[in-house]
């Protein structure tokens, strides 16, 4: 897993693009879920099987544990990219993984998830501004660097909107629930 940046009790996971390698110490546990399509979860199946043949149990873990949580541009790209997968070289690099993984949701999530937490905090302390808690959550992550989200991104919405002022405490599920990029 990528490095995590804290906010307010929040982490948000750094992730690097899918690679082949790492080691083969894994756990050998089944996939988690995907919320995604049937042609993008195929897509995310053939990338991790890609992980794992090329770099171990360690890799494909890794990039489940990523790339459940992206979104695809296309059910059209994700199977065309699916399928070059399977017969890719472990020497190549992956050859279509960014014209398939769609930031655009992320993304959007995120700056959703940014501007409750402004409300949310201009709500209990009326002397700030939403520009500045916008600067200062900015110069802690950039939400255009987002790539995926985890979990119900809904439930921590509304935790934020429901929270009494004082100290944010959101639900488990809301901890890393953000990927972004370094």
């Amino acid at each position: 897993m990528g490095n995590s940046l804290r906010l307010w009790g929040l982490s948000l996971v750094l992730v690097t693009p899918l690679a082949c390698g790492g080691s083969d110490d894994a756990k050998t546990t089944p996939p988690p879920p995907s919320t995604r399509s049937e042609e993008c979860t195929a897509f995310q199946d053939a990338a991790c099987a890609r992980a794992e043949r090329c770099g171990g149990a360690a890799a494909r873990d890794e990039c489940y544990e990523t790339i459940r949580t992206t979104f695809c541009t296309s059910d059209e790209a994700a199977t065309s990219c699916a399928e070059s997968l399977e017969s890719s070289a472990c020497t190549e690099t992956v050859p279509c993984g960014e014209t398939v993984i769609d930031p655009g949701p992320a993304i959007e999530i995120c700056n959703e998830f940014t501007e409750t937490l402004c409300e949310w905090a201009i709500g209990c302390d009326p002397t700030d501004t939403i520009e500045n808690c916008r600067t200062e959550i900015g110069t802690r992550f950039d939400c255009s660097k987002a790539v995926g989200v985890e979990g119900d991104h809904e439930v921590c919405l509304d935790a934020v909107k429901s929270a009494p002022c004082g100290e944010l405490k959101l639900p488990p599920t809301c901890d890393g629930m953000i990927k972004v990029t370094p």
